[in-house]
């Protein structure tokens, strides 16, 4: 039974799972621009911030390949502090396309 005014919403368990999925990668999304900002405004420069758009490298290989571009090397970097003030291991990101001539 329904109260009045209320609703009903059904979801099978492949779209709450995809649900999910959104909902993790939205707040994982969310954690690396709040780092980013934390970082750039630690560094003297909290304007670059709002330059800072990070994307998923499947995304970016996808929207590569739909500009015409064949990835040679895609390569994501890894930036972690072992314990705060101990060190950093950093990897840059790398990325190598060329434009493929429309036939």
């Amino acid at each position: 039974m329904i109260a009045a005014g209320g609703g009903l919403d059904l979801l099978d368990d492949q779209g709450r799972e995809e649900a999910d999925r959104f909902a993790a990668q939205y707040t994982a999304l969310r954690r690396k621009e709040g780092r980013s900002a934390a970082y750039y405004a630690e560094s003297g420069f909290p304007e670059l911030a709002a330059h800072y758009h990070p994307i998923d490298v499947g995304a970016l290989r996808g929207a590569l390949a739909g500009a015409g571009f064949e990835v040679l090397r895609l390569e994501a970097g890894i930036a972690w502090h072992w314990w705060k003030g101990l060190g950093r291991l950093r990897r840059s990101s790398f990325l190598v396309a060329k434009l493929v001539p429309a036939a």
